[in-house]
């Protein structure tokens, strides 16, 4: 679309959608994506969805993800130390300056929410905005907000709309993936 920059050296997948997006270099887009705001070395698979304005550094975004408008990952800490990542409920350090957010399969934020350096969302948490930075652990099927952390234990509803999602990008939740999902949130 008009308005797009792309920076070299950058990789946009077959039926994605840039639109006036910033895609600075080391970006990887999947297949089926739609992108825009300004994404800076990030790999995004395919269908996730970052569509709005907001910026995107440094991070990871697994199938199917959906990014609301104004969500914002931070990527580098105002210290310039190394940035941690929650890891089985420890800090582990990375050794790097710059590090996004890890985001899996099936996640969601709601509008302007704003994640913090190293922060790990899992497969199909959906994170909502609370005034704040949102959690930097947040474990699958979880929500994320006011409220704090709350298990979402309605998976049936959750694969119900993850099918939905798919459907509408010409795609359906086959009885494999299902078990798989079955079998991570289990």
């Amino acid at each position: 679309h008009a308005f797009t920059r792309l920076e070299g050296t950058c990789a946009v997948g077959a039926g994605s959608v840039v639109l006036g997006a910033k895609l600075r270099a080391g970006t990887s887009i999947g297949p089926g994506c739609r992108v825009g705001g300004e994404v800076e070395c990030s790999i995004l698979l395919g269908r996730a969805n970052k569509y709005h304005e907001g910026f995107l550094g440094h991070s990871y975004l697994g199938e199917w993800v959906n990014l609301a408008a104004g969500t914002h990952t931070g990527d580098l800490r105002c210290d310039y130390r190394p940035v941690t990542v929650p890891v089985d409920g420890r800090e582990v350090s990375t050794d790097r300056l710059k590090v996004g957010s890890v985001v899996g399969d099936h996640a969601k934020t709601g509008l302007g929410v704003l994640l913090n350096c190293g922060t790990v969302i899992g497969p199909f948490a959906q994170v909502l905005p609370d005034g704040g930075f949102a959690p930097r652990d947040v474990p699958a099927f979880t929500r994320a907000g006011a409220g704090g952390l709350k298990e979402l234990a309605d998976l049936d509803g959750l694969l119900a709309v993850a099918d939905v999602v798919m459907r509408r990008r010409g795609r359906e939740l086959t009885p494999a993936l299902e078990a798989v999902y079955r079998e991570v949130a289990a």
